[in-house]
């Protein structure tokens, strides 16, 4: 009996202390943690580096200590480290859209061109990237095609259907009265349903070493018909080359654009500008960009005589990446100013405030919110109304994707807008609703 019970007080004292240790290992693990986020933090990688590919071992399961460490891992250069710990995370989860443009990044670094550009092209598939990313993965495919071959192509096509509540902005009001004039009719909405089509080809030219300048060239062209309301039957085509140079910070781009309109299959106006832009990236995370655009605009029918104007556009951004979304804010001023005649309805100031935040939710779902608020003064006033007109609005939009491959996807969004004048004929508003199938080559 006694032997018993001093074989039960050992096994006691023992399990004790085991668990005394576990508890200081565990506590130990924490602190080697938080030391390790805070070196990552600071981009101290070579410090944060040394403390993670210690920890790992005891957090085999954890994305966020295995993604740290291929970052940290990266930026000092131990790239097979990298992709290893890359590797790890995306059997982990496979929604992480980040982590799939990490890896494609350290392929390119081992010098793995074909496997490189095989996961750019299927972060690039992913709908609503970011036009900023979007630009660098087209930087990347360029270096990539400059190794295997001089330029490198792509192209999307998509095809839809819409609904349209108000296809020709009328005005939500059937009468207004004017000062001088009594009551008249406005004229009423118009719904119908539409169709459209839309094909965008890029080539990006690689003319310098790494880290230097590429060429882009950007064509695109969109066709919209509706079923009855023919005269708002629109055809957009656009050219755009661009100068691109990219540093370890930094991309600068310097765009033309050519743009032609047609409406109800007549020439309705052409653009001409000039564009420059700044993506600047804060942390690994983090950008921040900076458009300035200047645009010519020249109507062509007689009806819109007097119309044509230079407009002038500002706008800042911020944007947040995270591992499967991303977050992105735009402050944007305008100003229009016309070239000659007596038009009040042409000169104005703008200020917009746009917001989006997309989701992947899992592998083939993803989802967009988007809202935009703003508000458009006119500057010259209006002999009929008796004052100087000013719009006040917001739009509103969800888009919900599905993925049935890398480069084969289906939009369905809802988008809604409302516009209030002191202008009242100017007052609207319009729901659209449609489905888009997207196909990228």
């Amino acid at each position: 009996m006694l032997k018993k019970i001093i074989v039960l007080i050992s096994f006691i004292v023992y399990m004790s202390s085991t668990l005394q240790a576990i508890d200081i290992l565990s506590k130990d693990l924490e602190i080697e943690r938080i030391k390790a986020v805070k070196f990552y933090k600071e981009k101290d990688y070579e410090s944060a580096y040394k403390i993670l590919s210690i920890l790992y071992m005891s957090s085999l399961s954890d994305t966020n200590i295995n993604f740290m460490l291929g970052r940290s891992a990266y930026e000092i250069g131990k790239y097979k480290i990298a992709l290893a710990s890359f590797e790890r995370v995306k059997m982990l989860d496979s929604t992480n859209v980040r982590n799939q443009l990490e890896i494609a990044r350290t392929q390119y670094m081992l010098e793995l061109y074909e496997d490189s550009k095989l996961s750019f092209k299927q972060v690039l598939a992913y709908p609503s990237l970011p036009d900023n990313v979007r630009t660098n993965i087209e930087l990347f495919l360029s270096k990539i095609s400059n190794k295997l071959q001089k330029s490198f192509f792509f192209l999307n096509f998509s095809a839809g259907i819409i609904y349209d509540s108000n296809v020709n902005y009328g005005a939500l009001d059937d009468t207004y009265n004017l000062p001088n004039y009594g009551k008249f009719f406005t004229v009423g909405s118009e719904s119908d349903m539409a169709y459209e089509l839309q094909a965008d080809l890029t080539n990006i030219y690689d003319i310098g070493d790494k880290n230097g300048f590429s060429i882009r060239n950007m064509v695109s062209v969109f066709n919209r018909t509706y079923d009855t309301q023919s005269t708002y039957d629109i055809t957009y085509l656009s050219y755009s080359p661009a100068l691109v140079y990219k540093d370890m910070n930094n991309v600068y781009e310097l765009n033309l654009m050519f743009d032609n309109m047609r409406l109800d299959n007549e020439n309705y106006l052409d653009i001409f500008s000039v564009m420059s832009n700044v993506i600047h990236k804060l942390d690994s995370t983090t950008r921040l960009i900076i458009n300035v655009k200047y645009a010519n605009k020249k109507y062509k029918r007689k009806l819109e005589n007097g119309r044509d104007a230079d407009n002038y556009e500002f706008s800042l951004s911020y944007q947040k990446l995270w591992s499967s979304s991303y977050f992105t804010v735009r402050g944007i001023g305008e100003y229009e100013r016309k070239d000659s005649g007596n038009r009040n309805d042409i000169n104005y100031n703008k200020y917009r405030l746009l917001i989006d935040y997309t989701k992947q939710f899992y592998p083939t779902y993803i989802a967009r919110v988007d809202l935009e608020v703003n508000t458009k003064e006119y500057q010259d006033e209006s002999l009929l109304f008796q004052n100087t007109r000013e719009d006040n609005g917001y739009r509103s939009g969800l888009i919900l994707t599905k993925k049935f491959s890398s480069s084969f996807y289906i939009d369905a969004k809802f988008l809604y807008e409302r516009f209030w004048s002191n202008q009242s004929v100017y007052e609207y508003d319009k729901q659209t609703y449609g489905l888009t199938l997207h196909k990228s080559f």
